[in-house]
């Protein structure tokens, strides 16, 4: 029923790349940000970095709108949540900031999470998520793969 629900709210956002439709009964659409996209793969983060870039702002004040309007449309007995999953490329980080691409990517999937709850959307819809280097789009160690895996990835499913 949720993804019947949200499907349309997903197709209509400008910074979604595209979707998968999984889970039994159709209850979780896989969403890749636009990060993943050639020309906008450094659009939310410098590399080995978790600040969010003016550029990222932007494209999440769209989906922020989606989404503050998508729960007031969506039944409140329907326990819905946006996972904004954090990844990075496979290259090794330690930096004073940072120790691990387990703390990187968690960083940016919290930078995320909390810019669109400064932009309204309720907390309790909310979940953040890192996976490092460990889920990647591209395995080639070249330049476009590492920025191919640097990327938030989001997925609207029932609690």
């Amino acid at each position: 029923m949720l993804a019947r629900i949200i499907l349309a709210y997903v197709l209509a956002l400008p910074v979604l790349v595209g979707f998968t439709e999984s889970g039994s009964g159709g209850h979780t659409i896989d969403v890749t940000m636009a990060s993943t996209v050639p020309g906008y793969l450094q659009v939310f983060f410098d590399t080995g970095q978790a600040l969010l870039l003016p550029e990222g702002k932007a494209e999440l004040d769209k989906l922020a709108t989606a989404l503050v309007e998508l729960d007031k449309q969506i039944p409140s007995e329907i326990a819905w949540v946006l996972r904004v999953d954090g990844h990075t490329d496979v290259r090794p980080i330690n930096s004073p900031l940072f120790k691990s691409n387990w703390e990187l990517s968690s960083a940016r999937a919290i930078s995320v999470v909390q810019y669109l709850v400064s932009l309204g959307v309720p907390a309790q819809r909310l979940v953040a998520a890192g996976f490092a280097e460990f889920q990647p789009l591209d395995t080639a160690p070249t330049e476009d793969a590492y920025k191919r895996n640097r990327r938030i990835e989001l997925k609207l499913t029932e609690r």
